[in-house]
């Protein structure tokens, strides 16, 4: 039976490594479910000015 995962949000990475664990394993025939965060991480938002950065 197929499954629908999402992906948690709450785990971030700023670097790519092989020694950071899977944070999912699935089987052939899921689904995953992405959301991106914003690069920022929320630094920065409409109301921001030059200034933030």
């Amino acid at each position: 039976m197929t499954q629908t995962h999402k992906c948690p949000t709450d785990t971030v990475h700023y670097t790519w490594h092989k020694e950071h664990e899977p944070i999912l394993t699935i089987d052939s025939g899921d689904t995953v479910v992405f959301e991106t965060r914003e690069v920022s991480d929320n630094q920065f938002n409409f109301h921001s000015t030059t200034e933030a950065i």
